[in-house]
């Protein structure tokens, strides 16, 4: 018999970008979040002795796809024609609480990293949003601290 380990409803999760609530999330994958570099860099001298250090840089990027009939697309490309014209700092805040998962809260600063391509055909288009993340560790450690921290810091 199968033992249950957890449960998931992504109806649930929830991300925010400077405040907005987003939705109209893609199928599949509605967020990515992986790290720039790994989180161990290894050295291997000439003759064969190891040496490990860990990368302290734990900066990222953040995916979002979003269906393009998603409101928070305006949002995202108000922002972006907002930071292209002075009118605005191109730094967020962000949280992403995933439902049940192992790594099921993430915080930080974000800024706009990349737009989405954008094509039109026969069917819905998705938009990929690119973030770059000031951590893309995982972890419940103090997130809410951090995140007003570095709102107050903005």
């Amino acid at each position: 018999m199968a033992q249950l380990i957890g449960y998931v409803n992504p109806k649930l999760d929830l991300l925010t970008v400077g405040g907005h609530i987003v939705v109209g999330f893609a199928d599949d994958d509605m967020v990515s979040i992986e790290r720039s570099e790994d989180v161990t860099a290894p050295l291997v001298g000439t003759k064969g002795e190891l040496s490990l250090v860990q990368n302290l840089n734990d900066v990222g990027t953040m995916t979002v796809r979003l269906q393009e009939t998603s409101p928070s697309n305006h949002v995202f490309w108000q922002a972006l024609k907002a930071v292209e014209q002075g009118r605005l700092k191109n730094i967020f805040t962000y949280t992403s609480v995933r439902n049940g998962g192992a790594s099921s809260l993430k915080g930080g600063l974000c800024w706009i990293q990349g737009q989405p391509t954008m094509g039109y055909g026969s069917e819905v288009g998705i938009y990929e949003w690119t973030f770059g993340i000031s951590t893309a560790s995982s972890g419940l450690d103090d997130v809410a601290g951090v995140v007003e921290q570095l709102a107050a810091a903005i």
